[in-house]
Protein backbone atom coordinates (compact mmCIF):
# COMPACT_ATOMS: atom_id res chain seq x y z
CA UNK A 1 0.00 0.00 0.00
CA UNK A 2 1.12 3.72 -0.78
CA UNK A 3 -0.02 6.85 0.64
CA UNK A 4 -0.94 9.37 -2.10
CA UNK A 5 -1.10 13.35 -1.29
CA UNK A 6 -3.24 15.34 -3.94
CA UNK A 7 -2.84 19.38 -3.90
CA UNK A 8 -5.03 21.09 -7.08
CA UNK A 9 -5.48 24.43 -8.50
CA UNK A 10 -7.32 26.11 -10.88
CA UNK A 11 -5.28 28.73 -12.51
CA UNK A 12 -6.84 32.59 -12.21
CA UNK A 13 -6.45 34.57 -15.91
CA UNK A 14 -2.99 35.50 -16.92
CA UNK A 15 -1.10 33.25 -14.00
CA UNK A 16 -1.03 29.26 -15.12
CA UNK A 17 2.81 29.73 -15.61
CA UNK A 18 2.92 31.55 -12.66
CA UNK A 19 1.11 29.18 -10.50
CA UNK A 20 2.74 26.22 -11.87
CA UNK A 21 6.36 27.51 -11.21
CA UNK A 22 4.96 27.62 -7.73
CA UNK A 23 3.97 24.42 -7.73
CA UNK A 24 6.99 22.86 -9.69
CA UNK A 25 9.12 24.16 -6.60
CA UNK A 26 7.21 22.92 -3.89
CA UNK A 27 7.27 19.66 -5.38
CA UNK A 28 10.91 19.59 -5.66
CA UNK A 29 10.50 20.83 -2.03
CA UNK A 30 8.65 17.76 -1.00
CA UNK A 31 11.31 15.37 -3.15
CA UNK A 32 13.82 16.86 -1.08
CA UNK A 33 12.19 15.99 1.90
CA UNK A 34 11.69 12.51 0.69
CA UNK A 35 8.90 11.92 -1.56
CA UNK A 36 9.25 8.00 -3.18
CA UNK A 37 7.97 10.33 -6.05
CA UNK A 38 6.15 13.36 -7.21
CA UNK A 39 3.65 13.90 -10.14
CA UNK A 40 2.91 17.17 -11.92
CA UNK A 41 0.21 17.19 -14.50
CA UNK A 42 -2.76 18.56 -15.70
CA UNK A 43 -6.26 18.08 -16.37
CA UNK A 44 -6.96 18.28 -20.14
CA UNK A 45 -10.12 16.63 -20.85
CA UNK A 46 -13.29 15.68 -18.79
CA UNK A 47 -13.80 16.69 -15.04
CA UNK A 48 -11.30 19.69 -13.61
CA UNK A 49 -10.06 20.55 -17.16
CA UNK A 50 -7.47 23.29 -17.10
CA UNK A 51 -6.28 22.90 -13.56
CA UNK A 52 -3.31 21.97 -12.04
CA UNK A 53 -2.39 19.11 -9.71
CA UNK A 54 0.66 17.95 -7.87
CA UNK A 55 0.92 14.51 -6.42
CA UNK A 56 3.88 12.89 -4.35
CA UNK A 57 4.35 9.00 -3.10
CA UNK A 58 4.87 8.14 0.31
CA UNK A 59 5.00 4.72 2.04
CA UNK A 60 3.28 4.90 4.90
CA UNK A 61 0.60 7.58 6.69
CA UNK A 62 4.26 8.18 9.11
CA UNK A 63 6.36 8.99 6.27
CA UNK A 64 3.77 11.45 4.73
CA UNK A 65 3.02 13.36 7.70
CA UNK A 66 6.58 13.33 8.78
CA UNK A 67 7.40 15.00 5.07
CA UNK A 68 4.70 17.46 5.32
CA UNK A 69 5.87 18.37 8.82
CA UNK A 70 9.17 19.36 7.25
CA UNK A 71 7.97 20.66 4.25
CA UNK A 72 5.38 23.31 6.16
CA UNK A 73 9.00 24.49 8.21
CA UNK A 74 10.70 24.59 5.05
CA UNK A 75 12.27 28.33 4.16
CA UNK A 76 11.22 28.49 0.61
CA UNK A 77 7.60 27.15 0.98
CA UNK A 78 7.29 29.55 3.91
CA UNK A 79 7.98 32.38 1.35
CA UNK A 80 5.82 30.61 -2.15
CA UNK A 81 3.03 30.70 0.68
CA UNK A 82 3.59 34.55 1.14
CA UNK A 83 3.62 35.41 -2.40
CA UNK A 84 0.54 33.45 -2.60
CA UNK A 85 -1.33 35.60 -0.20
CA UNK A 86 -0.07 38.80 -2.03
CA UNK A 87 0.01 37.40 -5.59
CA UNK A 88 -2.49 34.33 -5.44
CA UNK A 89 -2.53 32.76 -9.36
CA UNK A 90 -4.27 29.77 -8.40
CA UNK A 91 -8.13 28.78 -6.35
CA UNK A 92 -6.62 26.07 -4.81
CA UNK A 93 -8.22 22.13 -3.46
CA UNK A 94 -6.31 20.18 -1.01
CA UNK A 95 -3.75 18.84 0.06
CA UNK A 96 -6.00 15.69 0.39
CA UNK A 97 -4.36 11.71 1.30
CA UNK A 98 -5.26 8.91 0.05
CA UNK A 99 -4.49 5.43 -0.25
CA UNK A 100 -4.52 2.78 -3.02
CA UNK A 101 -6.46 -0.42 -2.09
CA UNK A 102 -5.67 -2.35 -5.71
CA UNK A 103 -3.67 -2.44 -8.38
CA UNK A 104 0.01 -0.93 -8.94
CA UNK A 105 -0.45 2.82 -9.12
CA UNK A 106 2.46 4.52 -11.27
CA UNK A 107 2.60 8.81 -10.77
CA UNK A 108 5.30 8.63 -13.47
CA UNK A 109 2.65 7.76 -16.29
CA UNK A 110 2.11 10.13 -18.90
CA UNK A 111 -1.41 9.89 -18.83
CA UNK A 112 -4.17 9.13 -16.28
CA UNK A 113 -7.64 8.51 -16.94
CA UNK A 114 -9.59 8.37 -13.92
CA UNK A 115 -13.31 7.80 -13.37
CA UNK A 116 -14.40 8.80 -9.72
CA UNK A 117 -17.11 6.96 -8.18
CA UNK A 118 -19.39 7.61 -5.26
CA UNK A 119 -19.30 4.53 -3.15
CA UNK A 120 -20.64 3.34 -0.09
CA UNK A 121 -17.88 1.96 1.86
CA UNK A 122 -19.63 -1.51 2.66
CA UNK A 123 -19.42 -2.35 -1.47
CA UNK A 124 -15.37 -1.22 -1.30
CA UNK A 125 -14.80 -5.16 -1.60
CA UNK A 126 -16.88 -5.92 -4.47
CA UNK A 127 -15.66 -2.68 -6.73
CA UNK A 128 -12.01 -4.19 -5.65
CA UNK A 129 -13.10 -7.57 -7.70
CA UNK A 130 -14.63 -5.44 -10.39
CA UNK A 131 -11.59 -3.70 -10.34
CA UNK A 132 -9.43 -6.94 -10.44
CA UNK A 133 -11.84 -7.77 -13.70
CA UNK A 134 -10.69 -4.17 -15.47
CA UNK A 135 -7.06 -5.38 -15.07
CA UNK A 136 -7.23 -9.06 -16.67
CA UNK A 137 -8.58 -7.54 -20.24
CA UNK A 138 -6.10 -6.71 -21.72
CA UNK A 139 -1.85 -6.09 -20.99
CA UNK A 140 -1.22 -2.71 -22.47
CA UNK A 141 -2.37 -0.49 -19.74
CA UNK A 142 -1.99 -0.56 -15.69
CA UNK A 143 -5.41 0.37 -13.25
CA UNK A 144 -5.78 1.20 -9.73
CA UNK A 145 -7.96 2.17 -7.42
CA UNK A 146 -7.22 4.79 -4.05
CA UNK A 147 -9.55 6.06 -1.50
CA UNK A 148 -9.03 9.13 0.19
CA UNK A 149 -8.06 9.17 3.89
CA UNK A 150 -8.35 12.44 4.53
CA UNK A 151 -10.18 14.85 1.96
CA UNK A 152 -13.69 16.48 2.05
CA UNK A 153 -15.07 14.41 -0.10
CA UNK A 154 -15.13 11.04 2.06
CA UNK A 155 -17.42 8.44 -0.12
CA UNK A 156 -15.22 8.02 -2.90
CA UNK A 157 -13.54 5.81 -5.15
CA UNK A 158 -11.21 6.37 -8.09
CA UNK A 159 -10.22 3.82 -10.95
CA UNK A 160 -6.93 5.13 -12.30
CA UNK A 161 -6.27 3.94 -15.87
CA UNK A 162 -2.14 4.47 -16.43
CA UNK A 163 -0.82 4.95 -20.07
CA UNK A 164 2.34 6.02 -21.59
CA UNK A 165 0.52 8.50 -23.84
CA UNK A 166 -2.92 10.48 -24.60
CA UNK A 167 -2.56 8.08 -27.70
CA UNK A 168 -2.48 4.91 -25.90
CA UNK A 169 -5.33 6.11 -23.52
CA UNK A 170 -7.10 6.55 -26.71
CA UNK A 171 -6.00 3.12 -27.93
CA UNK A 172 -7.43 1.71 -25.04
CA UNK A 173 -10.85 3.47 -25.15
CA UNK A 174 -11.51 2.05 -29.04
CA UNK A 175 -10.75 -1.54 -28.49
CA UNK A 176 -11.73 -2.33 -24.52
CA UNK A 177 -13.30 0.76 -23.36
CA UNK A 178 -16.52 -0.60 -25.91
CA UNK A 179 -15.89 -4.15 -25.93
CA UNK A 180 -18.84 -5.95 -24.42
CA UNK A 181 -16.43 -7.48 -21.32
CA UNK A 182 -15.89 -3.90 -20.16
CA UNK A 183 -19.66 -2.30 -20.86
CA UNK A 184 -20.74 -5.47 -18.27
CA UNK A 185 -18.11 -4.38 -15.87
CA UNK A 186 -19.42 -0.69 -15.86
CA UNK A 187 -22.75 -1.87 -15.70
CA UNK A 188 -22.16 -4.33 -12.48
CA UNK A 189 -20.23 -0.82 -11.25
CA UNK A 190 -23.12 1.23 -11.59
CA UNK A 191 -25.49 -1.15 -8.99
CA UNK A 192 -22.74 -0.68 -6.54
CA UNK A 193 -21.66 2.98 -6.91
CA UNK A 194 -22.92 5.79 -8.92
CA UNK A 195 -19.80 7.30 -11.63
CA UNK A 196 -19.50 10.96 -10.68
CA UNK A 197 -16.95 12.63 -12.72
CA UNK A 198 -14.21 11.37 -15.65
CA UNK A 199 -11.62 13.10 -16.96
CA UNK A 200 -8.03 12.94 -18.56
CA UNK A 201 -4.95 14.81 -17.08
CA UNK A 202 -1.01 14.61 -18.69
CA UNK A 203 1.90 15.00 -16.70
CA UNK A 204 4.03 18.03 -17.64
Amino acid sequence: MSIFSLYSSTPLPGKAQLMETRLRTVLGIIAQKGALGTRLHQDRIGANAGNMAMVAEFESFHHATSVFDQLWKDPLFLDINQQRQKDPAGIPYGPVFMRDVCGQPDISAGCHVYRNYKLERKNLDKAIKLMNSVSKLSDDFKVCGVIPVLSPEMDRMTAVYQFDSVVDAGKFMDQVGLSPEFQKIVSQASEIGTLVQAGMNVRI
